[in-house]
C-alpha cells in the first residue's frame, strides 16, 4: 500500500507494516485540474506502456494512518472486506499489535 500526505510525505506498507518513507515534494503539485489516470499522465499520452494487473486499489480522500493500513490488511487476511464493517467478524487476534 502507497500512501500519499500533502506535506510531502510518501509511505509504503507491505503486508500492513511499513517498510519505508520518504519526501515526495518534487513530484510537483496533485492539483492541476486535469483528470485523474492511473499508470498514465493526464493528457493520456505517456509513452511508457507495460501490462500489469491491480489487485486491489483504493482511492481516499485522506492520507490512511498506520493503523488504518494494518487493518486493511488484516481484513483481507480473514476474507473480510473491510469497507463492509457491519458484516466482517474479525478476530483480535490476527491482528499484529499497533497503537491507533
Amino acid at each position: 500500500m502507497y500512501v500519499f500526505d500533502r506535506t510531502g510525505l510518501g509511505v509504503t506498507y507491505l503486508d500492513g507494516v511499513r517498510v519505508d518513507s520518504r519526501a515526495i515534494t518534487n513530484l510537483g503539485d496533485l492539483d492541476t485540474g486535469n483528470v485523474f489516470n492511473i499508470g498514465q499522465d493526464p493528457t493520456g499520452y505517456y509513452p511508457e506502456t507495460a501490462a500489469a494487473d491491480i489487485d486491489d486499489l483504493g482511492i481516499r480522500r485522506r492520507a490512511l494512518t498506520e493503523y488504518q493500513a494494518l487493518s486493511i490488511f488484516g481484513a483481507a487476511q480473514n476474507g473480510c472486506n473491510p469497507y463492509l464493517r457491519d458484516i466482517c467478524k474479525l478476530q483480535p487476534a490476527a491482528f499484529p499489535q499497533v497503537e491507533p
